[in-house]
């Protein structure tokens, strides 16, 4: 089993016994990282969402309705590492509240996204000791330089630690073998 590219996007999803997995990919190289900082938030179903994470979100059930993709007879997972963490956690609110379905969380190393979170249904969340991105908040905020500069290889080792558990629940999946958590 492969996973098949949504649209444009680098996210992905896979079909396996009547179950629809969606992985939403994280930023990939310095020049996408402004994104997982940028702080605009807009107002979806009674919550503040970031616009951006929103806007993603919003491209991948259109891509995955025009495929027929989202229905009540499928079973629907949505996973996600880094910020495609966050744009996970808006596409389960938009699922959520568009098709009147809830679809269960695998998180990553995920970067808050909403005001409520509580309702989300959260399976996996995996982040490790000293990782910022899990820490940047949805709201407007900046993080002080000092809090980050002096520990940056710490950080990415953190980082690096959930990326590699994302990529094995990617690999045993297409393998056809469901990861326990």
């Amino acid at each position: 089993m492969n996973w098949t590219r949504i649209g444009t996007t680098r996210h992905r999803y896979l079909m396996h016994d009547d179950t629809l997995y969606i992985w939403c990919a994280g930023t990939h190289g310095w020049s996408q990282w402004a994104h997982n900082v940028d702080t605009r938030t807009i107002r979806y179903a009674d919550r503040r969402v970031n616009t951006r994470d929103y806007i993603e979100a919003g491209y991948i059930v259109v891509e995955l309705a025009a495929a027929n993709l989202i229905h009540p007879a499928k079973e629907i997972v949505v996973c996600g590492f880094s910020r495609g963490g966050a744009v996970a956690q808006v596409l389960a609110i938009i699922i959520a509240h568009d098709f009147h379905l809830i679809a269960p969380l695998h998180l990553y190393a995920s970067k808050r996204t909403s005001t409520k979170v509580s309702d989300l249904h959260i399976e996996c969340n995996v982040s490790y000791r000293g990782d910022i991105v899990t820490f940047l908040p949805w709201w407007p905020y900046r993080i002080p330089k000092v809090a980050w500069k002096d520990r940056i290889t710490w950080i990415w080792k953190a980082h690096n630690k959930a990326a590699h558990a994302a990529a094995r629940w990617r690999h045993d999946m297409s393998a056809g073998r469901v990861l326990s958590t």
